[in-house]
């Protein structure tokens, strides 16, 4: 959950660090003006969770949980809560980059599990706080393929004419898109989400700090939804499908 948003163009040494920032914008209404942290314990009927899971398809997927009150203030646990999925413990970040990125979010690594998996997200609360809840996310099994630039390809960065970048659109309820690009020393820009229409344009405004050389264009399928019936106050899940193309700019 953005918390602080970044400006449209930082420096970043990873790009997959990079996008799991920007993918972040899909949920733009869940945007928040301050930073304040609440370490107060808070009954889970009070509390409203974010659950997001980043699916490069590499082995691992990243996955975080940030759990915020009924005003939209960060909770961190201070009093033996514990927040997991596929029973990997999640760790509390609150580091400078990640205030850009899911601002005091618990996040971790886990085993890719595939098409057709579920990623089992848990909440135990403090000792004699209560039961355990579980909340399963199926995987969203719905990889970007990138029609133009291919991957590889050598690009032409925007001038008079735009950079058009065209995609296989998909037809997925509750589905955005959206393009983060960037180049050798960590300039980048991006699209804002939008429907499906596979094409996302890029122009010259958006690209005119960029280098000729090494760079990326990754793109993310955002699809969003809320789930009901469980003892939080709300809980919304963003599912991210992305896919890197390297070109190189020129």
């Amino acid at each position: 959950m953005l918390r602080c948003a970044p400006s449209r163009r930082s420096r970043s040494s990873s790009p997959s660090r990079l996008l799991l920032a920007i993918s972040l914008l899909a949920l733009a209404t869940l945007w928040l003006a301050g930073c304040r942290t609440v370490t107060t314990p808070q009954a889970p009927s009070a509390i409203n969770l974010l659950i997001q899971v980043k699916d490069y398809r590499q082995g691992t997927t990243h996955v975080g949980m940030h759990f915020a009150t009924q005003q939209n203030d960060t909770i961190e646990f201070v009093s033996g809560e514990t927040a997991a999925c596929n029973n990997t413990f999640l760790k509390y970040d609150s580091s400078p980059l990640e205030q850009l990125i899911s601002y005091g979010s618990y996040v971790g690594e886990v085993p890719d599990v595939g098409a057709g998996g579920i990623y089992t997200f848990a909440y135990a609360p403090a000792q004699g706080g209560g039961d355990r809840i579980k909340i399963p996310v199926k995987a969203v099994h719905a990889p970007v393929h990138a029609t133009y630039p291919a991957s590889g390809a050598t690009v032409p960065l925007p001038g008079d004419d735009p950079l058009i970048i065209r995609y296989d659109p998909s037809t997925l309820d509750h589905t955005a898109i959206l393009a983060v690009l960037n180049d050798s020393r960590g300039k980048f820009t991006l699209t804002l989400p939008a429907r499906e229409t596979g094409t996302l344009t890029i122009t010259h405004d958006q690209t005119q700090d960029f280098q000729p050389g090494p760079g990326l264009i990754s793109l993310a399928r955002v699809t969003t939804r809320t789930v009901a019936g469980t003892a939080f106050h709300q809980v919304t899940v963003e599912y991210d499908n992305i896919t890197s193309v390297p070109v190189t700019w020129r």
